[in-house]
């Protein structure tokens, strides 16, 4: 496992030097920097000696060694500008103003698509953690999306720390550890339909998954640790939540301290304890206009995903309406399956976080009592 910041140096932070967390940074940090520069390299030789082989062939050249060649440079080209369309929105993720980001995580070999984890804060000291899993179609070019939402989320569970008498520190970290199915809308292809369809992906993602929260723990014994499952995301949650259970003599994950399920179309279980979760730790959320939860959440028969979770006794069900909250702060309802976590402009003009956001930070926070319900 491994943590990151800025590409081209240490992120400045003032926890204390040489954490886990930034140690594996830096390695990180390091390697993308290495892995870019090659890809880019590559790119541009191969451009070179193909556009000058290209007007060889404009002054006659039709050597079939020149053909050859020249397909040869277009593969490795188009190699190298693959390679590099995932590997720059990991570098843009870890930039921009907001201080300390930590590449948790870089795999970019070994898997279908690279793997990555950027957390807003150092993990290993911060009083709350919180780790996002995202759902289908999610690869390396969603996280500068997905550690925007983690930096709104870290500003949230801040400010509600904060006005609870409570300035403690928090990280807030978007996980790409595993190989989400891709959209079988979009590609057509009967095989991502299956994969969209089965836990085949979730449990797949769910030993690494759970190999990263223990780590977190075993770092951070004593801060608090909330796993947040988006969409098919919420099934690999379910499944690391029951890989850590099971590892447990006494039943319980340990290291998990709650859960947020949001735009579930399922959970892989029949009663709450078997999350392995304290006691009134599990929450879900649903938008009223969200498809996936319509559709496929109440028709549990019709796929693979498990229990409709909003069936779930003990699984507590939070608002996503508008609404205060108890201090006085409004917000908009979330809509549709990918809102739950965005700002939404308010009737003042401001951005604030939705109902769903502020529900996740207050999770995050350790202060339940103040999510709306």
């Amino acid at each position: 496992m491994t943590s990151g910041g800025h590409i081209d140096g240490a992120t400045p932070d003032t926890a204390p030097v040489d954490t886990p967390t930034q140690i594996a940074d830096r390695g990180n940090r390091r390697r993308l920097a290495e892995d870019i520069s090659r890809n880019e390299t590559i790119r541009d030789q191969c451009r070179s000696e193909f556009d000058e082989l290209t007007r060889g062939t404009q002054r006659g050249d039709r050597e079939a060694k020149t053909r050859r060649r020249m397909r040869e440079l277009a593969s490795r080209l188009q190699s190298a500008e693959d390679q590099l369309e995932e590997l720059h929105p990991i570098g843009k993720a870890l930039d921009g103003p907001t201080r300390p980001k930590f590449l948790m995580l870089y795999e970019p070999d070994g898997h279908r698509q690279m793997h990555a984890a950027i957390s807003v804060g150092d993990p290993d000291t911060a009083d709350t953690v919180s780790v996002t899993i995202p759902g289908v179609d999610t690869d390396s070019r969603s996280l500068p999306g997905m550690v925007f939402e983690a930096v709104q989320l870290h500003k949230a569970v801040k400010e509600i720390l904060t006005s609870e008498g409570r300035p403690a520190s928090t990280a807030t970290i978007a996980w790409l550890g595993y190989d989400p199915p891709l959209d079988a809308v979009e590609t057509r292809r009967i095989i991502d339909a299956w994969n969209m369809a089965t836990t085949r992906r979730a449990r797949e993602a769910a030993p690494n998954l759970a190999e990263f929260l223990s780590r977190i723990r075993q770092n951070n014994p004593t801060g608090l640790l909330s796993l947040l499952g988006h969409s098919y995301g919420s099934l690999a949650a379910s499944l690391a939540l029951q890989t850590l259970k099971s590892t447990k003599t006494d039943g319980s994950s340990q290291v998990v301290t709650s859960a947020v399920f949001y735009g579930s179309p399922g959970l892989v279980i029949n009663r709450v304890d078997q999350l392995g979760l304290p006691t009134n730790s599990a929450y879900i959320m649903r938008t009223s206009d969200d498809p996936t939860v319509n559709y496929f959440a109440a028709h549990t028969k019709l796929h693979l995903w498990g229990t409709n979770p909003y069936a779930i006794q003990g699984i507590e069900e939070l608002s996503t309406k508008e609404g205060d909250d108890p201090r006085g702060i409004h917000h908009q309802a979330a809509s549709g399956h990918a809102g739950y976590p965005r700002l939404v402009k308010g009737k003042d003009g401001k951005d604030v976080l939705s109902t769903a956001g502020y529900n996740i930070a207050a999770i995050v926070a350790g202060f339940p009592e103040l999510a709306i319900r």
